[in-house]
């Protein structure tokens, strides 16, 4: 082998070298956008399941206060016919 050969192998192998860098940079940006893909998108299902937990626990709140207004009504009314109740029974000879 000649001077010639070697640095023409030489420099076969640094072409070589440097189209596998700019692959394995490529590969690398890749799997960079995918994980930031991934990770946008785990964001939007959390997001999207704490925007859904927080509207039923709103859904149950309403509920719950629905029913306490029930209740204290109905208590309220018994009371006030409980009172006349015994009102009449005051005012009867």
């Amino acid at each position: 082998m000649n001077t010639k050969d070697i640095n023409d192998k030489i420099d076969a192998t640094a072409d070589k070298a440097k189209d596998l860098t700019k692959e394995v940079g490529n590969k690398a940006d890749q799997v960079s956008s995918k994980g930031a893909d991934l990770i946008h998108e785990a964001k939007d299902k959390v997001s999207e399941a704490v925007a859904t937990a927080g509207h039923r626990v709103k859904e149950a709140a309403q509920k719950a206060g629905d029913v306490a207004q029930e209740v204290a009504t109905s208590v309220g009314n018994k009371a006030n016919r409980m009172a006349d109740k015994a009102s009449d029974r005051i005012q009867q000879p």
